[in-house]
């Protein structure tokens, strides 16, 4: 059965709980029937987003055009939750999107049981490291190309660390060339006690560390 959450006036405090509440049962109810997050266990192609109600002539939403937004910040700052949650968002309004996560890609290329090189994430990196970053990079931006070319993607999520301003100006042009738009967003944390309880609750559990 299809829910429509209307808030035409939320300007009582207890209005604006209400919402977050049945907000919250939805977002527990989705993630029960996808098991995971409703991101990472969705079909890998759909012809339009979960709530997208009509298409353009282009074939997406509304006619902004292809854009990207990656994500910027050191591990264990939120950045796979926040990709996760705007993705979630996006489709819950209709615009198809998909996150892109590039560890995934990592661990996905690594044979099983082989570990990246000790300098893989150094920006003085060795030459092997540096060519296997690349293939990394070049399988997951060939997938954003395609989900944007191919299935009238809206919306990508370039989730990764992106550290280097020269790298997300290297980035933002080479979508561009694909006729893509860039949004950067940073993920900022100095508080050590949220880092440590996002390594624990995170990183732990993380397929890296369980293998």
């Amino acid at each position: 059965m299809d829910t429509l959450l209307c808030a035409p006036s939320l300007k009582h405090p207890c209005q604006i709980q209400a919402l977050n509440r049945s907000y919250a049962k939805l977002t527990m109810s989705l993630s029960r029937h996808t098991f995971i997050d409703a991101v990472h266990d969705l079909p890998a192609r759909v012809e339009m987003a979960p709530a997208q109600l009509y298409s353009t002539e282009s074939g997406r939403l509304f006619h902004a055009g292809k854009i990207a937004i990656a994500t910027v910040g050191l591990p264990a700052r939120g950045k796979t939750h926040i990709s996760v949650a705007l993705t979630r968002y996006l489709r819950w309004l209709g615009v198809k999107t998909r996150a892109f996560h590039l560890g995934d890609y990592r661990r996905a290329t690594m044979a099983p049981g082989q570990e990246v090189p000790d300098d893989y994430f150094f920006v003085n990196a060795s030459a092997s490291s540096v060519l296997l970053r690349q293939k990394i990079l070049r399988k997951c931006r060939e997938d954003i190309y395609q989900f944007f070319d191919r299935e009238n993607g809206q919306v990508a999520i370039y989730d990764a660390v992106n550290p280097l301003a020269s790298g997300r100006r290297t980035l933002a042009k080479e979508f561009a060339k694909h006729g893509i738009q860039t949004l950067f967003i940073e993920s900022v944390c100095n508080d050590q006690a949220i880092i440590e309880e996002n390594v624990r609750n995170v990183k732990i559990s993380s397929p890296d560390v369980r293998a």
